[in-house]
C-alpha cells in the first residue's frame, strides 16, 4: 500500500476519534475533475504543416477538515495527471500535498494561518486558486488575519528554500517559477450596503542575478472598489495596481531592469431580469515602448494571478506582451434556470505601445476572440462545462508570434469539462 493511501486511513481513524470523543465538526469531500480539450491555436497559433492535439488532464483530489473551536485544519491531497503520460503497468504515485494548514483561532477577530495553503484576494488578479488549472495554486504562507464587522485585514509572510540548507544556498526555481521571499498587506471594508473598498501591497523578493545572498524586491500595490447591491440592476468592479522595483524577468547589464508599471481596468454589468445580464469592460496593461531606455522597464506582471480568467480564454497573453496590452470586451450572460447557464463573450486586443516588426510599425491591433461557455449543473455533485472560442487573427498576431509569411491553421479551441464533488462524511 502506497505512503499517502496510509495516510489517508490514519487521517480517516483519528479524526472519527476525535470526532467521537470530542463532538468536533469533521467532513471528508472528494473531487474527480477530467477534461478534454481540443487545441488548434489553443495558447500560439500552429503552423500549417502541423495538427490539432487532443488531450486529457484530471485532478483528483482528497480533503479533510476538521474545525473546533480554537483550531481549523484543512489537509488536501491531490493527484493531477495527463492521460497516458505513465505507463499503464506503472505503481508509482503521484499523490502531492496541495493544501496542509491550520489555523489557530486566538480570539474571534484573529487568528493565525501556517502552512501550504490558497490565497484568494478581490476578482484574484494578484492571487488566485485558479479554478481552471488541474494542478492548482499554493503558497507556503504564515498567514495573521483579522476580522471585525465585515472589515478585513491580512497580512502573509513566506521565505523559501529548495532544500534542507545548513548554511545561505542559492534558490534552485528560477524566478518565473518562484519568489525567494513573500511579504503581503490586505485590506477589505464596506463603505455602505453598495460599495466595499479594498487595498494590498504586495513585496516579492528574488535573488540577484549575479549574488544569490542578496535579494532584489518588485513592489505592487492598488485596489479595487466594487460596486454590488442584490436590490441594483448595475454592479461592476474598478481596478488600479501600481508596480515598482525590480523587473526579474528583464536582465540589463547583469542586473534587474528598473520597473515602473500598472494596470487600469473596469469591469461593468447590467441586470436586464433575472435570466439576462450584460458585461462590459477593459483592462489596460502597461508595456515598454520600443524607444525605452536601456535597463527600465514598463511592462505590468500579473504575479500569482487567474490568468485564464482574464483576457481570452485562448491564453495567448497569460504571460503580457512586452509592449502592454488593451482589452476591451463584452457580452451576455443567460441563466436558463438553477441548473443551466451560458456565457459569450468577445474580446479586442490591441498593443498599449507602438509595435514594431522588422524596425518597420505593425498594425497595433492583434486580434480578436469570441468565448462561448456553457454549464450544465446536473446535480447537487456534478456538473458539466462546455467552452468553445475561436480567435481572429490580423496581420500583426503572426509578427507577434514570429510566425509572419508562415501559412497558418485556422484558430480555434473547445473542451468538455466533468466535475464530480461527493460529500463524503460530515459529522
Amino acid at each position: 500500500m502506497s505512503k499517502p493511501l496510509i495516510l489517508i486511513g490514519l487521517g480517516w481513524m483519528t479524526l472519527f476519534t476525535l470526532t467521537n470523543v470530542r463532538g468536533q465538526e469533521v467532513r471528508f469531500d472528494a473531487e474527480f475533475r477530467p477534461r478534454t480539450e481540443l487545441r488548434q491555436g489553443f495558447r500560439k497559433l500552429v503552423p500549417d504543416s502541423l495538427t490539432a492535439a487532443v488531450i486529457t488532464t484530471q485532478r483528483t483530489r482528497f480533503n479533510t477538515e476538521y474545525q473546533s473551536s480554537s483550531l481549523k485544519v484543512r489537509l488536501t491531497l491531490q493527484d493531477a495527471r495527463i492521460w497516458g503520460n505513465s505507463n499503464n503497468k506503472a505503481n508509482t504515485s503521484k499523490i502531492e500535498m496541495y493544501e496542509g494548514w491550520f489555523e489557530w483561532l486566538i480570539s474571534p477577530e484573529f487568528s493565525i494561518k501556517m502552512g501550504r495553503q490558497a490565497l484568494r484576494y478581490d476578482d484574484q488578479r494578484l492571487f488566485a486558486s485558479p479554478v481552471w488549472s488541474y494542478t492548482g495554486t499554493a503558497h507556503d504562507v504564515l498567514l495573521l488575519k483579522y476580522e471585525k464587522n465585515a472589515a478585513s485585514v491580512h497580512s502573509g509572510w513566506a521565505y523559501n528554500n529548495s532544500s534542507d540548507n545548513l548554511v545561505n544556498a542559492d534558490y534552485s526555481y528560477p524566478n518565473n517559477q518562484n519568489y525567494k521571499a513573500l511579504a503581503y498587506l490586505w485590506l477589505s471594508k464596506p463603505l455602505n450596503n453598495s460599495l466595499t473598498l479594498s487595498l494590498i501591497g504586495v513585496c516579492d523578493a528574488f535573488e540577484d542575478a549575479n549574488d544569490f545572498s542578496l535579494l532584489q524586491t518588485r513592489m505592487t500595490y492598488g485596489g479595487n472598489l466594487v460596486l454590488k447591491n442584490d436590490s441594483s440592476r448595475i454592479g461592476g468592479i474598478f481596478t488600479a495596481y501600481f508596480q515598482g522595483g525590480k523587473d526579474p524577468h528583464k536582465v540589463y547589464n547583469d542586473d534587474y531592469s528598473e520597473l515602473s508599471a500598472f494596470l487600469l481596468a473596469i469591469k461593468m454589468n447590467y441586470l436586464f431580469s433575472s435570466h439576462l445580464k450584460a458585461k462590459i469592460g477593459c483592462d489596460y496593461f502597461s508595456g515598454s515602448s520600443a524607444d525605452i531606455e536601456s535597463g527600465k522597464s514598463n511592462t505590468f506582471n500579473r504575479l500569482y494571478g487567474a490568468s485564464h480568467s482574464f483576457n481570452g480564454s485562448m491564453e495567448y497573453f497569460v504571460r503580457l506582451p512586452q509592449h502592454g496590452l488593451i482589452d476591451f470586451y463584452g457580452g451576455l450572460e443567460w441563466t436558463a434556470n438553477k441548473k443551466l447557464r451560458a456565457e459569450c463573450i468577445f474580446h479586442r486586443f490591441s498593443f498599449a505601445e507602438y509595435f514594431y516588426y522588422a524596425g518597420v510599425l505593425a498594425d497595433n491591433n492583434i486580434g480578436s476572440e469570441m468565448d462561448v461557455l456553457l454549464n450544465y449543473r446536473a446535480t447537487r455533485e456534478v456538473s458539466v462545462q462546455f467552452g468553445l472560442s475561436k480567435f481572429f487573427k490580423t496581420s500583426s498576431t503572426a509578427k507577434y508570434f514570429n510566425l509572419n509569411d508562415v501559412k497558418l491553421r485556422p484558430n480555434h479551441w473547445a473542451y468538455l469539462m466533468i466535475t464530480v464533488k461527493p460529500a463524503l462524511f460530515k459529522s
